[in-house]
């Protein structure tokens, strides 16, 4: 598992052309029509939906629809610091 990325924490990331292609549990930049987020991708039952999956235990999975999902980043790197 990468690490948590923390408040205010970087991340190094590289545009995923073909949707079709995804590695499922890996975390990603997910942009929706109105939110950009950073989510686990899970499989979903239904092949047409994909489950959002925070590491935040605070907040519950999403079921999103593939046709909803206007771009996707895989996160390559993560670069978290601490500000004194």
């Amino acid at each position: 598992m990468m690490p948590r990325i923390v408040n205010g924490g970087y991340v190094a990331i590289r545009k995923i052309s073909d949707m079709r292609n995804i590695f499922w549990g890996q975390i990603y930049v997910v942009d929706l029509p109105e939110f950009r987020m950073v989510k686990y991708l899970r499989r979903h039952p239904d092949p047409s939906m994909v489950i959002l999956h925070s590491d935040n235990p605070a907040y519950d999975d999403m079921d999103v629809a593939r046709s909803d999902i206007r771009s996707l980043y895989v996160v390559e790197a993560i670069i978290n610091y601490e500000i004194n």
